[in-house]
């Protein structure tokens, strides 16, 4: 569970995983997240808006039941077969063993265990408004900073969040005034210059609730 306590501001979160590779966060002035994400073949850079960034998040724990499987199955074939060889006291036979068999079983079993490793799924997700999902591996670098850091996210996203849909209000309720405005001129109870020099008082006193606001 994340921390309940008011939690310390981590701007930065960089996580390792063997055999996945490294992925770095951090909050941009824009008001987005910095994603990059590299291992042995890829290596992406993109950004998110932190307004686009759902601040409830979802705790997701998989593991590949398939390669589970093959790891147990292999790993116990691979090592009754060195047990057996270790009997067999002609050292030709012994090494026929262990060159043969041996070898065909310890190759399915190094892949099922990479790929055990590679597909195990431990991680927060936090949803992406528009499709998809921001998944941050849990507990790494260590339990402390994860905390922190997912924490900040999802205050951040919320804000972000509530700092849009302020602003689509306020621009709907201009919208709606200044329409107002055009009907009465449209009436003849507004001349063209009271029409202009109302409009603009409208949107001068938008700019004012917005920098009170802030």
């Amino acid at each position: 569970m994340l921390a309940e306590t008011p939690p310390k501001k981590t701007t930065v979160l960089e996580q390792k995983r063997f055999l996945r590779g490294v992925q770095r966060f951090e909050f941009a002035a824009d008001g987005s997240v910095d994603v990059t994400f590299r291992n042995f073949s890829v290596h992406r850079q993109f950004k998110i808006p932190l307004k686009q960034i759902h601040p409830e998040w979802e705790r997701i724990k998989y593991r590949a039941g398939g390669a589970l499987l093959g790891t147990c199955v292999f790993g116990t074939l691979w090592i009754g077969t060195l047990v057996g060889a270790a009997f067999i006291r002609d050292t030709a036979a012994r090494m026929a063993i262990l060159c043969f068999p041996g070898t065909l079983l310890a190759i399915p079993f190094v892949a099922s265990l990479v790929k055990l490793k590679t597909q195990a799924v431990d991680c927060v997700s936090f949803p992406i408004r528009n499709g998809g999902a921001l998944h941050i591996w849990f507990d790494k670098p260590d339990s402390k900073t994860f905390q922190e850091f997912c924490a900040e996210l999802s205050k951040r996203a919320r804000e972000a969040a509530e700092g849009s849909e302020n602003a689509r209000s306020q621009a709907k309720s201009l919208a709606a005034e200044i329409d107002g405005l055009a009907k009465l001129r449209a009436s003849g109870i507004l001349s063209e210059s009271e029409f202009a020099e109302a409009k603009a008082r409208l949107i001068e006193s938008i700019g004012e609730r917005k920098i009170g606001f802030r």
